[in-house]
């Protein structure tokens, strides 16, 4: 889908549309390919036993019955709440590098786009514990939906 968008108009253009088909059938079978490769993996007994092992560990891991103090606090502590701190540790970090981008040489500025796009995921992965609390202005929905674009010169 994303190739027809961006390809389709170059396809009216009579020497250059052949070879966007050929490439689109190339890209086309390499996807199938891909597919049929993670589908054998998901059909694995390997894979089926790693599914056994997570769910024993979550249910009854050692993380889950352990006395050990930092252990037990951990194990106590709201997700929202790691959430938030993993969130806020970010943003602060770009925040800072932000302040100072013309100052960033290339390679500092990839590692800029590469912050900002884990904070975006992190984002995506914990909106869901926000979602609750959106719009009763207690500060955890400030995460919810938070997109980071930089545009960089």
């Amino acid at each position: 889908m994303l190739f027809e968008q961006r390809v389709n108009n170059e396809r009216r253009v009579p020497p250059i549309g052949d070879e966007i088909d050929l490439l689109e059938s190339d890209l086309q079978a390499r996807r199938d390919a891909g597919i049929q490769k993670a589908k054998a993996a998901v059909d694995s007994d390997r894979y089926r036993a790693l599914g056994v092992r997570t769910a024993l560990w979550v249910t009854n891991g050692e993380w889950a019955k352990s006395a050990e103090p930092l252990t037990i606090a951990r194990r106590e502590r709201r997700a929202v709440e790691f959430a938030a701190e993993i969130l806020d540790k970010r943003a602060k970090k770009i925040s800072k590098k932000v302040e100072d981008i013309e100052a960033l040489d290339a390679r500092q500025r990839h590692k800029l786009r590469i912050a900002v796009k884990k904070l975006r995921y992190a984002c995506e992965f914990f909106a869901g514990l926000f979602e609750r609390n959106f719009g009763r202005g207690n500060g955890d929905n400030r995460y919810r939906a938070r997109r980071f674009q930089v545009e960089f010169p």
